[in-house]
C-alpha cells in the first residue's frame, strides 16, 4: 500500500493489506528500525518484548456487556521478575 490514497482502495483492500502485514511483516521497510533489527537478528527477544507488551496493553482481564457504557477494563500488572529485554 506504498503510495497516495486511491479511489479504487475500499475497506476490503486496506483491511486485506492490513492482515497481510501482521501475518507477514516485512522488517526491511519498518517503521521502527530498532525493533526491525530485533525482529530480523534476534526474534526471541522480539517475541518475548511483544508478548509482555501485549500482556500489559492489549489483553482486557475482564469484559463488559455493550450496555455497559462506562465499564473500566482492568489490565494485567506486569509480572514481577520479567523484563522487557
Amino acid at each position: 500500500m506504498k503510495g497516495a490514497w486511491q479511489p479504487s482502495l475500499n475497506i476490503s483492500t486496506v483491511l486485506l493489506s492490513i492482515g497481510l502485514l501482521l501475518s507477514e511483516p516485512n522488517p526491511d521497510d519498518g517503521l521502527v528500525h530498532e525493533a526491525s533489527r530485533e525482529y530480523k537478528y534476534n526474534r526471541q527477544a522480539f517475541d518475548q518484548k511483544a508478548r509482555f507488551w501485549t500482556e500489559k496493553y492489549a489483553k482486557a482481564t475482564t469484559t463488559c456487556s455493550v450496555a455497559e457504557s462506562s465499564c473500566p477494563l482492568t489490565r494485567n500488572p506486569p509480572v514481577s521478575g520479567k523484563t522487557s529485554a
